[in-house]
Order: C-alpha cells, then structure tokens, then sequence
C-alpha cells in the first residue's frame, strides 16, 4: 500500500510503502522525518473516523502564512487503525513499575489449558460462591461490618483514634438522645433521621437572625428567642450529628448480631451523657476486632480457589481453614449470626467432600504454570545472553498469585524497578 504525504513538518511530499496487518519497521537518520510519518498516518485515520481536520497541526512551520498550504496524505482510505512502536507506547505497556510488560501474565502464562484448569478448579468450589453471593443478608452483614470498621478510622495501640467517625460522634456524648436544656422544643426535629440536615439549616440561618428582629423564614418575632435559637447551632455540629446518625442506624442493623450483653453495653456507649471511658473504647476496640475477622472470613470463604489453595500441601487441611468457630467471637454470639455462620461451615464441609478431586487439579495446574513459567523464562533470557545483556527475566509470582515479568541484573541478582532508567527501547 504507498501512502502519499505533502506539507507536513519538514516533509514537503513524500511515498511511503506500508503492508497491511504487519509490523513496518523504517530505518532512517535522525531528522529525515519518522516521526512526523508515523504522527500524520496516525492522525489522518483519526480525522477520517472522527470527521476532523487535526493534521493540520502538523503544518510546516515556514508555510504558516500560506493558506495554499494544507498538510495531507492520501492512500489510507482501507486503513482503520494504526499501533506506532514509539516512546508513548514504550510508557504505556513496556518498562512498567511493578512489570517489564504490561499483563505479562497474559501475555505469558495464561492460555486456554489454564483456562481449562481454572474452571474446572471453580466448578467444584462454585456451590460456597454461589450461595454466599445470593445470600442478601450476608451481603449486607459485610457492607454493615465494612461501614462500623470505617467508623473506627486508624488503629491505634489503645481506645479509640481521636479525629475517628466513632470519637468525633460520641466523645462529649450523645446529644441526640439526651437534649440540652433549653432546647426540648426541637426534640422532633433533633430526633428525625434528617436532623443533621435541619441542624445545618439553622445554622446557615444564623447569618439572616439579626437583620431585624423577625423570623427569617416566617416573619414572626423572634426577639425573645434569639439565643435559644443560636443555642442550637452552638450545641450542635450538623457533621458529627451526621455521623453519629450513621453510627447509630449501622448499630440498629447489627444488634441481631450482637450477643446480649454486647448489645447491652454498646446500647450504654451511645446513649452516654458524658461521652465514653477508656474502658468503654477498649470494649468497642474488641467488637471491632471480631467484626474485621468475621468479615474476612466471610470474604475468605467467597473467594476460594486456586490462588486460596495453592501453596497448602493438603486441600482438605486448607479447607479447614474456612470454618468459622463461633466460640472465638463471644460479642456476635448470637442465633442470627450462627445461622450465617451455618451456612458457610456446610458450604465449606461439602467442598471437603471433593478435596481429593480438587488436591488432584490444583496440582496439575500448578505443573501446568511452572512448565509455561520455565519455558518462556528459558527462551527470553537465552536471547539476551546471546545478545551479551547482564539481564535475565522472571515471572515471579505475587501476593495475589499472579505471575508478573520481572528484570533482574545478573550480577546482582536483584530485581530492576526502574527499567526505563537503565535501559533503552
């Protein structure tokens, strides 16, 4: 295919023959005009799809007075997209920070045996996915345990991290539940579930009380009543109301799975007066730790599989691992949470019925990934000795259980982080 290029940079006009659905490689001095080739295909079959005019950017810069002068090229009429080896793409796919190549894995290590190897693991695993995941209420313990942990914000070594959710809420107490004096008139509005937001609208009104000695909203007087209405805005923050609300609807939607006596206490926590005791947030510290790791648990138990499974010697030893014992978690020891527990515990007992099967597949996909692994390795890293590199690769499995490609300098043995740094394209 000849393509035909006039006035564009330093090309007056020009051929050029490119081969569709191949690679073109072109060799030139540095200035003969590459680039700017590369630039007016790439952008001529941009313009074309998208009706624009943008290789006009590329007119020479000594015809920029003349409007006779218009950049262009002809001959791209069958061409839809175009791929240029340049450093753009260099950035975008070659040289990354945590690969040499961008999806190594991929490109490497996953094809349709692995693929065959993956479902078959799944498709005995599939059942504890399937009911966890249609499981409404499970799904909303998770969102409801995820949204409490949030609240506690940073760990701390002891009680409760000063600028948390949980401490900014109910460090001078609960001002919801006990109303200062003076201000019962407003319970209503303190008590609605919108009562951040009115609080915030009496604040903003502040602004308009002394304008005249009339309600802002209503006309009526209100010269008596000025700093009971200021009261509330000095009382009240609209923010920490907001988030204590939260708090408090997350606690309502938990207390079934709260043991009685935790649900006492909590019921105590927030409706304190004064705020809370050291003792107090060492308690909460506890009900949190039990909500992370029975949440994790619960998300253990969904994500089981190949990755979960591959480095235990026995599958059946690893399932064990899954089974939740309630006994460990004394502040969600309740009939609503052993139901849930029940249902991952059974899921988890009928895929040890298959860990023979399952032990038999993970290893043959483990087989499967070190024979792909030692392969490639092999071939890639010959070529560079051939080529006199102090380089060779790896595909170095993660924490996740994907194998990415890594550059490692051979007298160092190290891994190269920056590849970009040390190497050119």
């Amino acid at each position: 295919m000849k393509l035909h290029i006039e006035n564009c940079n330093n090309i007056d006009n020009g051929d050029v023959e490119v081969k569709e659905n191949m690679l073109n490689i072109k060799y030139a001095i540095n200035g003969t005009g590459k680039s700017t080739i590369c630039s007016a295909i790439t952008i001529a079959v941009r313009d074309k799809s998208k009706k624009e005019n943008a290789i006009s950017s590329l007119k020479p810069y000594k015809r920029l007075d003349d409007e006779t002068v218009q950049p262009s090229i002809t001959g791209i009429e069958r061409i839809n997209n175009v791929r240029i080896f340049n450093e753009e793409y260099i950035d975008e796919y070659i040289f990354q920070q945590d690969e040499l190549v961008k999806g190594s894995f991929d490109i490497f290590i996953r094809n349709e045996e692995y693929d065959r190897g993956i479902l078959e693991i799944e498709s005995l695993v599939q059942e504890i996915k399937t009911i966890l995941s249609t499981d409404k209420e499970i799904e909303s313990l998770k969102n409801d345990f995820g949204e409490l942990i949030n609240a506690f914000g940073r760990e701390t070594k002891k009680g409760l991290h000063g600028s948390s959710m949980m401490s900014k809420a109910f460090k001078e107490g609960n001002k919801v539940e006990n109303i200062p004096p003076g201000l019962e008139m407003y319970r209503d509005y303190i008590h609605s579930k919108e009562n951040y937001r009115w609080i915030k609208w009496q604040l903003d009104g502040q602004a308009f009380i002394d304008i005249t000695e009339n309600c802002p909203y209503c006309i009526t007087d209100i010269k008596e009543k000025k700093d009971t209405i200021r009261k509330v805005s000095q009382s009240y923050d609209p923010k920490i109301i907001e988030n204590m609300t939260k708090i408090l609807l997350v606690f309502q939607r938990l207390g079934e799975y709260f043991s009685e006596k935790t649900k006492e206490t909590i019921n105590t926590f927030v409706k304190s007066v004064s705020g809370y005791t050291e003792e107090q947030a060492e308690f909460l510290r506890e009900v949190r730790d039990q909500i992370e790791r029975l949440k994790r648990k619960f998300e253990n138990a969904q994500t089981i599989g190949f990755n979960s499974l591959r480095d235990v010697d026995k599958v059946i030893d690893g399932l064990k691992e899954y089974i939740i014992d309630l006994t460990l978690y004394n502040h969600l020891d309740s009939a609503k949470t052993a139901e849930k527990v029940s249902i991952v515990n059974s899921s988890i007992e009928k895929v040890t019925e298959k860990a023979g099967i399952l032990q038999g597949c993970i290893k043959k996909q483990q087989r499967l990934i070190e024979t792909i692994v030692k392969t490639n390795n092999e071939e890639i890293n010959a070529f560079l000795y051939n080529a006199g590199y102090k380089y060779h690769v790896d595909l170095i499995e993660d924490d996740s259980g994907i194998r990415r490609l890594k550059l490692i300098y051979t007298d160092t043995n190290g891994i190269v982080l920056d590849a970009k740094g040390h190497l050119s394209f």
